[in-house]
């Protein structure tokens, strides 16, 4: 057993820091717990500037499908996915795919995790 919770938590760390999409681990109330680094290369917020903040109290983020049926965190009970246009911290938009997804714990949900795929730049039109 011991020897399986150890492959678990390597397969996850291996995921967590070598994936390609910014993750964020936020808890019940909503606060930013942890980032990863391609989060902080997308987004340019280093984790110390983010972490213990309310999510998405820096990412200006407007949902553009399908928003009228994304929920988020305390309704948040299966999976939800949407395109976003996020800004980073140096103003530029983009557009990105997101997948928030409940955490749970012995039946309990105990947080939640933020899977943010970087699609393109939304360049302004001249």
């Amino acid at each position: 057993m011991l020897r399986d919770i150890f492959i678990n938590k390597h397969h996850l760390n291996v995921w967590y820091n070598h994936t390609t999409t910014a993750i964020t681990l936020i808890d019940t109330n909503g606060v930013i717990k942890e980032v990863n680094s391609i989060y902080e290369e997308l987004f340019g917020w280093s984790s110390k500037e983010v972490i213990g903040e309310v999510y998405g109290s820096r990412l200006n983020t407007e949902l553009i499908s399908p928003s009228e049926e994304v929920k988020f965190l305390d309704d948040l009970h299966t999976p939800q996915k949407a395109n976003a246009v996020r800004t980073n911290r140096r103003g530029v938009k983009m557009l990105t795919e997101l997948i928030i997804k409940p955490t749970w714990h012995k039946g309990e949900k105990c947080g939640y995790i933020e899977e943010c795929t970087f699609l393109a730049v939304i360049r302004k039109s001249r």
